[in-house]
This record gives structure tokens, sequence and C-alpha cells, in this order.
């Protein structure tokens, strides 16, 4: 395997070659120039059609009156006002204190806008209506969609990425297998936390895509313009102009913005430093643009809030209590963030994120949603952790390439601890702020130890390992696309999930088969979340949850037709409704109640089960209509064989 990482001597122009040969290899161009089109058509296909499966509904879509918060404020930006033209109800004006959420939800707030003195406005900052929903009321006649807008800089950040692998690659490890490049790309697209954020597209995934974008936009044109045998101005100005943006989208980008400016200045000095006017100029390319948004963004905050420095989070009207009360939080988040292994089980898509139980008491307001770990959900980032090994390379090249890609690691590393010290709690949302840097920065040391390792033996086995840890993440990466935040396709479009679940049950009855008994896949309560205890589409082995009249979905996997017993334990004193309370199961139009003892105890409901899968119901009857709608504990659900005779 031939690798070139220092270039050759510039001097005179070779001559253009000619025969068979290059036309073979113009010919082989082409065809890679259309798989990469086709390449990125595909994967733009698939970001689209997970934003627009998804359920339209709160907290999936946010609206008032089916207007998406960012056009209301776009609406604002054209009558010349920072404050929506959204006027806030009389009743949550005249509570005493508005920001009490246990008041306030009841005066018809607008859910996580920010009021001041009686007005609401946005604490996301304004760069996606500067840069794409004001320019899209000049072209469209109605409004561009949130969703749409988040497919939009979803990918656009993707593409910058892959221009700055792509780059990397011919810059320090030209001559390497083209096959690790196209891998490399496969983690960028499907590991890099887009397609989960794409299924839940409302307003907080607008802010946290617009920062994806623009900040790889910049340091993409900011390596670019530094690192070139003569410095880009109009590259470093643009990437200074894009980190301008990225921080007006999303404030935890500007930590990384510092770090990006000073791994320039550190690069760029030496070659200036004698050279005054060249100084001058190279700080006003690098300083002036995002300088400039920040003087802006500033101005912003003074307009909306009387504050250069309020963004508008101590005013926001919802349920959440965001900052640290205590460290409890920082020992906790960098868990689920790093280590939060994603769970196998038998349910579609057959791989969800966690959170799993903490073992440590519970934080108040904590905020968590599913979060999978960096280094679980996508290991090939693990190699980032390598990167000082190519730092302490002799040649100058290698040296360079290790000092991009140790500062990659940095950015990433410091965007973290921000927001683990920032917020008291986590969200996988969030993770987007540092994955793609940790992500290209281990695709790197990855093709750079396969590339220049002596043995051959050794050489295939990086190359085979990286693959698989490449291919693990994407796994990750598009099973969490059918799930994200909400359950959004399943709550979005239920028919498409269930043709998706009837083409894959060949994997579950398999396992049921090895296994030799049923299994139960899930336990679903559409509309909640029974009380965060039952998660949706994660097997437990022991489910506790509160049952009610509403039905509760208990998919069971067989691997043959045959007789079984739903088995539930229920506490005592477990009934909540005077009377006979009945627990039921329902298949097939099928009803079978039981009665639930006083005292609590043991209920086995008979069913029966095809091979395959098994849509079951389990709900809560009373004899008694006069006695309300009861509700039972059940804290324990198995798959039983039938008692013998």
């Amino acid at each position: 395997m031939s690798l070139r990482i220092l270039r050759p001597p510039s001097g005179e122009p070779p001559a253009t070659p000619s025969g068979p040969g290059v036309r073979v290899a113009q010919r082989l161009a082409v065809t890679q120039r259309v798989a990469v089109v086709a390449a990125l058509a595909a994967v733009l296909s698939f970001y689209t059609w997970t934003a627009f499966t998804t359920d339209r509904n709160f907290p999936t879509q946010m609206d008032v009156e089916g207007r998406d918060y960012f056009n209301l404020l776009a609406d604002s930006f054209r009558q010349g006002q920072a404050s929506l033209l959204v006027k806030p109800k009389p009743e949550l004006l005249a509570l005493e204190d508005p920001y009490d959420s246990t008041k306030n939800y009841l005066a018809y707030r607008v859910h996580d806008l920010s009021l001041y003195q009686g007005r609401y406005y946005l604490y996301w900052g304004p760069t996606p209506v500067l840069t794409l929903f004001l320019p899209a009321r000049l072209l469209l006649p109605g409004d561009l969609p949130e969703r749409a807008a988040i497919v939009v800089y979803a990918f656009g950040g993707l593409v910058f990425s892959l221009l700055l692998l792509r780059w990397l690659v011919r810059r320090y490890l030209d001559g390497s297998p083209s096959w690790m490049l196209w891998f490399g790309g496969m983690a960028l697209a499907t590991g890099n936390v887009m397609p989960f954020i794409l299924r839940r597209p409302t307003v907080y995934e607008v802010a946290i895509t617009a920062g994806f974008c623009f900040s790889m936009a910049s340091i993409y044109l900011l390596l670019r313009g530094a690192l070139a045998d003569e410095p880009n101005f109009w590259r470093l100005a643009g990437g200074s102009g894009c980190l301008g943006l990225a921080i007006g989208a999303r404030l935890s980008t500007g930590v990384l913005g510092l770090l990006c400016v000073a791994v320039l200045v550190h690069l760029v000095r030496p070659r200036w430093s004698g050279r005054r006017l060249d100084a001058v100029r190279l700080t006003a390319a690098v300083m002036g643009p995002v300088g400039v948004c920040g003087v802006l963004l500033l101005a912003y905050n003074q307009v909306r809030f009387g504050s250069f420095t309020e963004f508008g989070l101590r005013y926001q009207l919802n349920d959440l209590q965001l900052d640290p009360d205590g460290l409890g939080h920082l020992s906790r988040s960098p868990y689920y963030y790093l280590f939060a292994a994603p769970r196998l089980d038998l349910a579609f898509p057959f791989v969800h994120l966690p959170p799993p139980p903490f073992p440590q008491p519970e934080l108040p307001g904590y905020l968590l949603e599913p979060t999978g770990g960096l280094l679980t959900a996508s290991p090939i980032a693990l190699l980032a952790l390598a990167c000082p090994v190519v730092l302490r390379r002799s040649p100058r090249r290698a040296f360079e390439l290790g000092l991009v890609l140790f500062g990659l690691a940095a950015l990433g590393g410091l965007t973290l601890v921000t927001l683990v010290v920032l917020v008291n709690g986590v969200a996988m949302r969030y993770s987007a702020d540092f994955t793609t840097l940790f992500l290209v920065a281990g695709v790197m040391t990855w093709i750079w130890l396969t590339c220049t390792m002596a043995r051959v033996v050794t050489r295939r086995a990086m190359a085979g390992a990286g693959a698989l840890l490449i291919l693990s993440g994407a796994v990750v990466g598009l099973a969490t696309s059918f799930t994200g935040n909400t359950d959004g396709l399943r709550e979005g479009d239920p028919e498409r999930y269930e043709s998706f679940v009837g083409a894959t049950e060949a994997l579950p009855t398999a396992v049921t088969m090895v296994l030799g008994r049923p299994a139960i896949a899930e336990v679903w309560s559409p509309g909640t979340d029974s009380e965060g205890e039952a998660y949706r589409g994660v097997t437990r082995s022991k489910r506790s949850f509160s049952l009610g009249p509403t039905p509760v979905i208990i998919r069971v996997v067989s691997p043959n037709d045959r007789s079984a017993m739903l088995r539930a334990v229920v506490p005592p004193g477990s009934p909540s409704a005077a009377g006979d309370v009945l627990l039921a199961t329902r298949w097939q139009s099928i009803s079978r109640p039981l009665p639930v003892p006083p005292e609590g105890g043991v209920v086995d409901l008979p069913i029966r089960l095809t091979r395959g899968s098994n849509r079951l119901e389990l709900y809560v009857q009373s004899r008694d209509a006069t006695d309300g709608a009861p509700r039972v504990r059940i804290t324990d659900l198995r798959v039983a064989s039938p008692a013998p005779g």
C-alpha cells in the first residue's frame, strides 16, 4: 500500500500524460463522481424522508395556530421588531408570577417562548431567520416548514464535514484506499446525530442544526485558509463569518470558535511575524466577520431584553429547571454523553437508546432524554484518543496532521465540558455540538494508523477493526432514526411503522427459536410514557407501569403457535377504584377479563400465540360503571407456560 504524506517539491509542471491507461483513469474518475453524487442524493432523500414522516403534534411540532416559531420571528423581522407579533393572553399577564410553571400552563402560555415586559420573544438566536426563513419568503408563497429547514442545515453540515474529511485525506494521506474514505463518509452521515434529530424536527432542532452547519463550514474554511501554502484571505473571512453565524444560532459553538481561532493563529503567525501589513490583513480576515456578528448579536440582546448579555433563558415559559442546583450533574451527565450504551432488544428497530437506571439518587429538575454515549453509539470516535500518536511522528506533515486532529478532538472535548457544566441534564440532540468533531478525528486517525503500519497483518487488522466500528455506529444511527426522541415514526405514520415491524419480524422470531420460548418484545403506552417507567420499544426484565382503561400495547414474539399465560404481578392495594376491578387482555377482538385480587398477587391471563409477532392489548375494566376509571399498578409482566391440565 502506497502512502504519500509529504508533497513532492514544486517545479516545472509535468507533461500531460496520455494513452489507454489515462482514459481508463478518467472514466474511473467520472464513475466515482457519479457515485458520490448518487450517495449524497440518497442521504438527502433519507434525511428528508425521516423529517417528513414524523408526528406533527406537540412536542414534535411546536406552533401557534399552525405557525412555526421561526416563521413567526420572520414575520416580526419584516415588521422591524424583535418581539413576536403574537400577544400573550391577558390571563398570563395577570398572574403574580407568570414564570411559575404550576400556574402559567393554565393561563394559556406559549410553551418555551420568553416573556419579557408583556411581549413574547424567541430565546434562540436569529441566524436561522436571517439565512433561511427570510430568504425563503422571497421565493415561497407561504411559510418554510421548520422540518425543511432542519433538512437543509443537517445536510449542509454533513457536506462541509465530508469536504473537511476529503481535504484532510488529500493533503496528508494522499494514496490511501478510496474505500476507507467511503467508510469515513458513512460514519459522518449516520453517526453525526442528524438521523436522530430529524425524527423530531421542531424549533430546538432548527437552532442545533443551524449551529452544526455553520460551525462545520467555519472549521473547513478556516483550516483550508490557514494551512494552504499561501493563506487564503477569502476563505479565512468566510470561515470567520460562518463562525459568527454559528454562534448566532447556538451559543455553545462560541467555545468551538475560540479554540478554532487559537489553532488558526498558532498555525499562521510564524509565517507572517515580520510582515506587519499582512498580519493586519490576517487579523481583519480572522477576527473581523466574527467580531461584527458578535457585536450585532449583543445589540440584538439589548433590543430584546435590555441587556447585552441576556439571551432570554431566564424568561422561558416551561416546566424545566435547567440551571444546575449543586454538582450532582457533573458526575451523571458525562456518563450519558460518553458511555451510556444503546440496548439491543426484540422490538423494531432492535436498537434503542438509554436512559438506563443510573446508580445515584434522582436529581431535582434533571433533564433526562434518550441519550446514547459517543463512545458506544459511534465507537470509531474512540480512535480520536489516539491522535497524540500521530502528533509524535517526526515528518512535518504528519506532525501538522496530528496537531489538526488533536485540535478537533480538543474542540469537541471543550464543547462537551461546557454542556456538562452549564446544563442540568442530557439530551441526544445536544451531542450534535461535538460528535462530528470526534468522528473526523477518529476516522482520520484510523486511516493514518492503517496506512502507516509496516506489517500487512496488522494493517489489515486495523482496517477491519475500524470498518466494524463504523458499521456498528451506522447501525445505531439508522436504528435511532426510526424512533428519535419521541418515537416519531410510530406516532406520525403508524401504518408504515407496522409495515417495518412485519417486514423484520423474522429476526426476533429467530431469537425466540434459539431461546425456545416466547418473549415480550415491548410494552408501549400510546400517548403516554407510563409514568416514565415503561420505555417505548425497550425490553426490560422487570416492567413496572400504571395501567388504566386506555390499553397498553404488549408485543409478544413466539417461536411457534402455542397457548401461554400473560402473568401480571399486582402489588397489594393497587386498585384505586371501589368495587371489583378486572384485568383484561385483547387480541384479535377477543377480550379475556379476570378479577384483580384486592390483596394483590399474580393474575394469569390465558393467551393464544401464533408464530412471529403478536400484538396484545392490556387494560383495566370495572364491573361497576359508576366507579369511574380504575387504575392498577403492574410491577412485573412475563409470558409463562399454561398450567398442566
